[in-house]
């Protein structure tokens, strides 16, 4: 049976007496309904993952006991930054869990001129932790050790100037070229863009910063499909899938 697995990240060592956090203790009470000397995974998000005992619990925190460490690793080799266009809430979490299943290393939300979500400040805070909480949970249901880097919502051109990466793609149903024609690099960036589309005036802003015009076939696939879509390709021709 394949164990249940809990990131808290002041695991450090084998031995360790640790106690869980109280959202995932109660996890583990209430829905799980684990018991003392049940096991399961603890990783720390930054290195492998420990085998774990709950050795005391009450009505609200488990106590373990951390086991043999395992230095897994199960990141791509193929560093991916997907800026992606800030969508609803219910499409925006779907995007984000199955990036993260499919290996993405960095998430940028884009702020664009034909972005639907119009957020005060305070708003985006609460937004971005409900976000990091989705991509937490993909992790542990995923198997990956590190946690990908979620950066705060950024307007188009300051993304389009401030991210690095060997090969840069912006994808626009309209392109000329395949993404399968690009060769292998060590990191990509894939820009995606709203419901509504891009403006001339991002279009631009992208040719500028030297951004690939791709496309991803004859059809044209929603906000929330194209991105994973893009991933897919590149993990399988460049990276471990």
């Amino acid at each position: 049976m394949r164990l249940t697995r809990i990131y808290q990240p002041q695991a450090a060592q084998s031995g360790q007496i640790v106690n869980l956090s109280k959202e995932a203790s109660g996890h583990l009470i209430r829905v799980l309904r684990l018991q003392v000397n049940d096991k399961f995974i603890v990783f720390n998000g930054k290195v492998g993952e420990f085998h774990a005992t709950i050795i005391e619990l009450t009505k609200s925190i488990v106590t373990v006991k951390l086991g043999e460490f395992n230095a897994v690793n199960r990141e791509s080799p193929l560093q991916i930054t997907l800026a992606q266009a800030v969508l609803r809430s219910e499409k925006m979490d779907y995007m984000l869990q199955k990036a993260v299943e499919l290996g993405v290393t960095r998430f940028i939300p884009l702020l664009t001129a034909h972005s639907t979500l119009k957020l005060a400040p305070e708003r985006w805070q609460k937004r971005c932790l409900h976000w990091q909480g989705v991509m937490l949970a993909a992790c542990e249901q995923s198997g990956r050790t590190r946690l990908p880097k979620l950066e705060n919502p950024m307007t188009f051109d300051l993304a389009t100037t401030a991210i690095k990466a060997d090969q840069r793609i912006i994808l626009q149903p309209c392109a000329k070229q395949a993404i399968s024609t690009f060769s292998s690099r060590q990191s990509v960036v894939i820009l995606v863009g709203p419901e509504g589309g891009w403006s001339e005036n991002e279009l631009k802003c992208a040719r500028a910063a030297d951004y690939n015009p791709i496309q991803l076939g004859p059809r044209v696939l929603r906000a929330e499909t194209a991105g994973l879509a893009a991933v897919s390709i590149v993990q399988s021709l460049y990276g471990d899938l």
